[in-house]
């Protein structure tokens, strides 16, 4: 015991000695230490912390790990005191410290790591600090996919973090460790989730013309194919809004005008905070303990499935103008998880707005939707947003509302990467895949809401109010005919053509003169908005 605390001395006097020997002296009297008197708990908490301190150096932790047997000194002396749980704490203080370093990994990569964790999980379940560390531990080391499926092929990990997340659940305090375990409990059961549907094609060709569709694009750019899935009627889809004569507010502009009194109030947002939030993601995990028969009821790429026929379920649909529902996976007869088709060309592959259609529910039930591939870590729909929803009411027309309760948006269930790494054909050379480190924090995530529709009918869903394509031409061609004098100030004609050959407009505003040189010589402002296909909010500033 003196003798490591002279080395804890030298430690941190920082004595002229080179690195390399105060490494070696430290590692072999700690390894000495721990295999001699590993249940003396002074002893071993002593090497432990001098073991901890030293490995803040990620030269120095590679040293430790890979040129002593420390590591398998601090398993067996762990083993030796599963009781106390200072050590319990002290050993995953330093396993959270080398499980950050990449150099470490493959040190790692043992049964007996897994067997220290189930020790310390078993004989401290209740010991909040020590749940948090766990889940620190694992959160390093699912980054890596050897990693990652070297756990998955124990049972015993998933079972532990679920229990962590159990553990961490009612303490305040530990929401950021309770979302890493719920991350974790996904990743680590990510192979019994349905698959991902695959990311859409890149289109790189400024002719459409000449585009060669394949069976994904056709479904994207349907009016590029002959044979693509055939969209709703256009009359089934809610037509352009415009204001309100009385309140201003949007509606219709085939819908018969309503009267101030027949317009519901906007909805005030939401205030459910972190407590719903919470509680939800803990009911997500029930899908791990009971695992739900998933089943897939409308894909956009396949036209024999819309719900109807598929036992009873909803029928969803979105090839509609702007509508991007790639897929609905039915969980239960009253839940649905929803992947959106990803943003086309988008080189972080954007999926955070949507517009579909939802039919076939029945009045007064409840139906909680999961928009599980979303790709920003945070929303403001945990601060009150609410989804939007248009239902044409009998007789009167329809307007749009904000609708839903027990908003959240968290992590998602489904983890891509995580997918990739414990497919069947993922292919990794051994031990290749220790270095190719993933960041969970860039995982996807998941917005969730209940909502109950009053009658029968098509609810279309929608992140903001719809702004189309076929609305801009009619707001352009009712600025040019409706406005007295329009044509003395704006001038409107194509800049280009897109992808899928619609015309890209280009409206100038100045006062017209027959001699275009003199407007070529004024000062211009050059404006371009909604560069993204969710930013329809700013169409209606």
């Amino acid at each position: 015991l003196q003798a490591l605390s002279c080395l804890q001395e030298i430690e941190n006097l920082s004595l002229s000695l080179s690195l390399t020997s105060k490494v070696h002296w430290s590692a072999e009297m700690c390894d000495l230490a721990l295999r001699h008197h590993g249940e003396d708990e002074a002893i071993t908490m002593t090497s432990l912390r001098l073991l901890s301190g030293l490995c803040r150096n990620p030269f120095v932790a590679r040293l430790v790990v890979t040129k002593s047997s420390a590591l398998s000194s601090v398993f067996e002396a762990v083993h030796s005191l599963p009781n106390s749980k200072p050590i319990a704490r002290e050993s995953l203080s330093f396993l959270a410290v080398i499980s950050r370093y990449d150099s470490c990994i493959p040190a790692l990569q043992s049964t007996q790591l897994i067997g220290l964790l189930e020790c310390v999980h078993s004989n401290h379940k209740t010991d909040a600090t020590i749940s948090e560390k766990l889940a620190f531990i694992l959160g390093n080391l699912i980054h890596y996919p050897d990693m990652l499926a070297a756990l998955v092929g124990h049972s015993l990990p998933a079972t532990m973090m679920l229990h962590v997340c159990q553990n961490l659940y009612p303490k305040s305090g530990r929401e950021s460790a309770f979302e890493l375990a719920y991350k974790i409990c996904w990743s680590l059961a990510a192979s019994q989730l349905p698959a991902i549907p695959p990311r859409p094609p890149k289109v790189a060709c400024l002719d459409a013309s000449t585009i060669e569709v394949d069976p994904d694009t056709e479904a994207f750019f349907p009016e590029m194919s002959k044979n693509g899935p055939a969209p709703m009627p256009t009359t089934d889809v809610p037509p352009p809004l415009v204001q309100h004569k009385n309140t201003g507010g949007l509606m219709h502009s085939e819908l018969p005008n309503l009267d101030a009194e027949d317009l519901e109030e906007p909805a005030r947002f939401h205030n459910e905070g972190f407590a719903v939030r919470k509680a939800l993601m803990k009911k997500e995990l029930d899908r791990l303990i009971c695992p739900p028969k998933y089943s897939v009821v409308f894909d956009c790429f396949q036209n024999d499935l819309c719900g109807a026929e598929t036992g009873g379920s909803l029928c969803f649909e979105s090839r509609f103008e702007s509508g991007n529902l790639r897929r609905s996976i039915k969980v239960s007869d009253s839940e649905y998880d929803l992947f959106l088709s990803e943003d086309i060309n988008d080189l972080k592959s954007r999926s955070q707005w949507y517009y579909f259609c939802v039919s076939g529910a029945s009045p007064g039930t409840a139906y909680k939707f999961n928009i599980v591939n979303l790709k920003k870590s945070t929303s403001v729909y945990n601060q009150g947003l609410k989804p939007l929803c248009f239902t044409a009411n009998e007789g009167k027309g329809g307007i749009w509302r904000r609708v839903g309760s027990n908003i959240a948006y968290y992590p998602s269930p489904y983890c891509r990467w995580a997918q990739q790494c414990l497919s069947p054909t993922a292919g990794n050379s051994k031990g290749a895949g220790a270095h190719q480190k993933h960041n969970i924090n860039e995982a996807l995530h998941m917005l969730t809401f209940t909502t109950t529709f009053e009658h029968e009918g098509r609810h279309f869903l929608s992140m903001c109010y719809p702004f189309t394509y076929t609305d801009l031409q009619y707001h352009l061609g009712h600025l040019e005919s409706a406005i007295p004098g329009a044509s003395e100030s704006m001038h409107r004609t194509m800049l280009c053509k897109t992808l899928s050959g619609q015309v890209c407009d280009l409206v100038t505003i100045t006062e017209m003169h027959e001699d275009c040189t003199l407007i070529n010589e004024r000062p211009f402002v050059l404006m371009t908005a909604r560069v993204h296909p969710g930013e329809t909010n700013s169409s209606w500033l």
